[in-house]
């Protein structure tokens, strides 16, 4: 029985690979996010500082909902090898390897913008593909909280 499960299980992801590989970067997108916006709440100085400070932990407390979501979705519908801890961890690097530190130090608000359309973009990608009626409403769910946090950064960005 469990050899049929694991034929079953390896045979459906080998299936929808390009499903699965734009989940794994959808969720990357995500922690990454996560820690960010956690990491610029910690560090936002200044004149803003307050509403900043604000600003980025209502961000990273929804992303990190988020996250467990997705995380959950995976294991549910694929498979728990993805969200592996050295797995998160290539995939973080991976998507993280964009951002240029002395960027995101210059300012927070446009590298949170810059986040949120890329994992905008892979939302949009993940709605023309092949998913099940609930990974697309998951991702729905997703793409209505990002463009509302791309709203909020640019109200920001322009104070």
């Amino acid at each position: 029985m469990k050899n049929k499960l694991v034929k079953v299980l390896k045979q459906t992801l080998a299936e929808s690979t390009y499903e699965v590989k734009l989940c794994k970067t959808i969720f990357a997108y995500l922690e990454t996010a996560y820690l960010f916006y956690q990491s610029a709440h910690w560090q936002t100085n200044g004149a803003m500082f307050y509403a900043d400070h604000l600003l980025f932990q209502r961000l990273y407390e929804g992303v990190r909902e988020e996250v467990d979501s997705m995380a959950e979705k995976l294991v549910g519908v694929y498979s728990s090898d993805l969200v592996d801890f050295t797995n998160r961890l290539d995939n973080i690097n991976i998507i993280s390897d964009f951002l240029n530190m002395t960027t995101v130090q210059k300012s927070y608000i446009a590298t949170g913008l810059l986040l949120e359309n890329k994992i905008l973009e892979q939302l949009k990608s993940a709605d023309a593909a092949d998913f099940s009626p609930g990974v697309k409403d998951l991702f729905a769910g997703f793409a209505n909280t990002h463009e509302g946090h791309v709203y909020l950064l640019k109200q920001r960005q322009f104070a």
